[in-house]
């Protein structure tokens, strides 16, 4: 009996303290900005049309990002509440970092992740600068 107990204190230790944790840091990414600034049309345009966006946001979606004027759409429209509140602006130039545009494809709230931290970051830094079309 004291021989079991033995064996199964010494299984216990070897299985809690065999175990390894890594700790994954997030990806820090940086991006150059260049100094006329961001883009819409050559920066942000290819992240929303390589991102398999338009696979889903076609005409018959409450946000059409196929048609030639995206950046109306993205401006102007508001969030249908299926992945989160109802009516919220696509972009939020207050608080840059809660815009649906870029929450809502780094996978939050049910949606499906389709921004690279790459993407992400320079989403961000666009709207952080005023989301101009230019």
């Amino acid at each position: 009996m004291k021989l079991l107990k033995f064996l199964l204190i010494s299984l216990l230790a070897v299985t809690l303290y065999s175990c390894e944790y890594q700790i994954i840091e997030p990806e820090e990414v940086v991006i150059e900005i260049p100094e006329e600034g961001l883009s819409f049309e050559t920066d942000i345009l290819p992240i929303i049309t390589s991102t398999s966006c338009t696979a889903c946001h076609k005409s018959s979606n409450a946000l059409d990002l196929t048609t030639a004027d995206v950046y109306n759409e993205i401006s102007t429209g508001v969030t249908s509440g299926k992945y989160g509140p109802a009516d919220l602006p696509y972009l939020n130039l207050t608080s840059p970092d809660q815009s649906p545009l870029y929450t809502l494809p780094l996978g939050n709230d049910g949606h499906v992740k389709l921004y690279s931290a790459t993407d992400a970051a320079t989403l961000l830094a666009w709207i952080e600068d005023g989301a101009k079309n230019n």
